[in-house]
């Protein structure tokens, strides 16, 4: 699944930051570059977008899934849950 059309190994940040405005949330994780947007308390999708070292797409995607949600355990982040296995996370 991916987000905004963005294509991994192809898309730049410039491209991402100019499509899709500017990010929610920016954070680092082992060398990539993470920018969530996040659609608010109540919206219903969360994209995430890793960059590589160099500013182009490794993956971008909708995060905010069923199956995410039901990996989820309370009283943790997401972060806490999955680092390192994956390095996008969001604070539940």
């Amino acid at each position: 699944m991916s987000y905004g059309g963005f294509t991994p190994g192809v898309s730049t940040m410039s491209e991402v930051r100019s499509k899709s405005g500017r990010p929610t949330d920016v954070r680092l994780s082992s060398g990539a570059e993470i920018w969530e947007y996040a659609t608010g308390p109540e919206g219903y999708e969360t994209y995430v977008v890793v960059f590589d070292g160099n500013g182009v797409v490794r993956s971008a995607q909708q995060v905010l899934t069923e199956d995410n949600i039901h990996r989820l355990i309370p009283g943790k982040t997401t972060r806490e849950e999955e680092e390192p296995a994956r390095p996008a996370g969001r604070r539940v």
